[in-house]
């Protein structure tokens, strides 16, 4: 009994409890893989803390869990292990946390540019909408003049030349309006380019904009060509400057990557967890196995002493009874019996032989110096009727 309940203890008390401790550490790791991605979503202050408190908490909890298996099986190797790859986990999700804040800071460092580019083309489109309103009513004036049919020629003709040198010396203004949309449209697509390939593709055509967008300012008149020329200017910082746009947008892309390898490592260290926890388990099992086969082996051992027990108890019975009760007590009383029974039927002479120094044997003399008594009270009489 004392066997098998030190196997219990040992299943119910150790074994068990490091199994279950263990998968629950299992789980945990995993639910922390899982939500850790979500940090990646946050891109407002506000938004950090909320999420970065709920790792926090999730980390604390495991730390509770491996508390509670180291307690169970101390200076284990399998124990050793885990603790290294949570300690990794620790270390990792805290730099994810310290590079989501970074992160924030570039994000609102890209916001900033964007509304820069935003009020560079609305300068810029302020600075050209002069002259692409003369140019637009110039230009319906020409098709007027063109589709006029009472006019006469050479009239209609010297007008077509007259107004062909305005709207040639204000079609770089239109051009460079489109040029400058087109810029615009561009760098706002590369501000939110997903990976860093898309962003150096759209870089080719950005230049090429830029390239046509400073020939055409070339050619506008020398004070409007000197008032746009600071747009230019901001226009190619956006897309060359060392803190630009696309410069921006690629530190951004950078670090997401980088805070993407942390967070797939994650998914491998909760992959490594769950397999050291497989073995931790394979192993308790084993062992589970091992004191429950040495249990049931006491148990079998146990039921055969004890049957053996029994069946020498029985035997030891019969024998007592047979020996000792039947052949030493109720011989011995049964010829006392008879004895007593013959003297009292007045046979003197019978003698008692009984024999032993217990409660039997003293009964038997007393009866026997009662006869020698009877014996001699007859005698008497006997002389004294002689």
């Amino acid at each position: 009994f004392l066997t098998a309940g030190n196997a219990l203890k040992n299943i119910t008390e150790d074994h068990v409890p490091a199994t279950v401790a263990s998968q629950k550490l299992s789980r945990q790791a995993e639910r922390i893989a899982a939500a850790a991605p979500i940090l990646l979503t946050v891109e407002k202050a506000e938004e950090h803390g909320p999420a970065s408190d709920r790792i926090t908490r999730d980390l604390a909890r495991l730390d509770a869990l491996l508390d509670a298996l180291r307690s169970r099986e101390p200076g284990s190797d399998a124990i050793a292990l885990i603790s290294n790859l949570v300690e990794r986990l620790h270390i990792n999700l805290n730099t994810i946390d310290t590079m989501i804040f970074n992160n924030l800071v570039l994000i609102e460092r890209r916001r900033e540019l964007i509304r820069d580019l935003g009020f560079t083309d609305i300068a810029s489109r302020r600075l050209l909408a002069p002259g692409t309103l003369v140019l637009d009513a110039k230009l319906a004036e020409l098709r007027t003049v063109i589709e006029a049919s009472d006019t006469e020629p050479s009239a209609r003709a010297q007008r077509i030349a007259d107004l062909a040198v305005p709207i040639s010396a204000l079609a770089p203004i239109g051009q460079a309006l489109v040029e400058s949309s087109s810029i615009y449209d561009m760098l706002a697509q590369a501000a939110s380019a997903e990976t860093e390939e898309d962003l150096s593709l759209s870089v080719f055509p950005l230049r090429r904009s830029l390239d046509a967008l400073t020939a055409l300012v070339a050619r506008m008149d020398a004070d409007l060509r000197t008032r746009f020329a600071p747009q230019i200017t901001r226009f190619w910082r956006l897309v060359e400057g060392t803190d630009g746009l696309i410069a921006a947008r690629g530190r951004e892309l950078r670090h997401r990557a980088l805070v993407g390898t942390l967070l797939a490592e994650n998914v491998d260290i909760s992959n490594q967890l769950t397999e050291s926890v497989d073995r931790l388990v394979v192993r308790t099992e084993r062992n589970i196995r091992s004191a429950s086969t040495a249990a049931r082996s006491v148990q079998r051992t146990s039921a055969v002493m004890l049957l053996v027990v029994v069946a020498l108890s029985l035997v030891f019975s019969v024998l007592i009874v047979w020996l000792y009760v039947g052949r030493s007590l109720i011989a011995r009383l049964t010829r006392l019996s008879d004895g007593m029974l013959a003297i009292a039927g007045g046979e003197l002479n019978t003698p008692i032989r009984v024999g032993g120094h217990d409660e039997i044997g003293h009964m038997a003399n007393a009866v026997e110096v009662f006869r020698e008594t009877a014996i001699e009270v007859r005698r008497s009489n006997l002389r004294e009727i002689e």
